[in-house]
């Protein structure tokens, strides 16, 4: 799984997949190690690459949120592969996570917020 780390103005980080993954159970335990660097309360993630998510990445993404949000910030979700959108709408986190069509929008979202 090749995770990527960018910072943009604002303070914001977004983390995105360079090439198409599904992720499971069996990511979480990269994806716990590849945060601890992964430093700030404003985080985006660019979905576009990812093509499954379950149930532990609904945990994982909902307890970055937390976190965030605790911190002063949020975590939003960008560039949703529709099969992906539409388990975000199906558990009815589309009602929770703020999401947006690319990344720009999540992060300019930070500025009005």
């Amino acid at each position: 799984m090749a995770l990527k780390v960018e910072s943009l103005p604002g303070d914001v980080v977004v983390v995105s997949w360079t090439e198409p993954v599904a992720l499971d159970a069996a990511s979480v335990p990269g994806l716990k190690d590849d945060f601890q660097a992964v430093s700030g309360p404003r985080i985006v993630f660019d979905m576009a690459q990812v093509t499954f998510i379950d149930s532990a990445i609904i945990g994982f993404l909902v307890g970055q949120m937390r976190a965030a949000r605790a911190a002063g910030g949020d975590a939003k979700l960008a560039g949703l592969t529709e099969e992906v959108h539409t388990i975000f709408e199906l558990t009815r986190l589309h009602q929770v996570f703020d999401i947006h069509e690319a990344v720009e929008g999540a992060a300019a979202a930070f500025a009005s917020s």
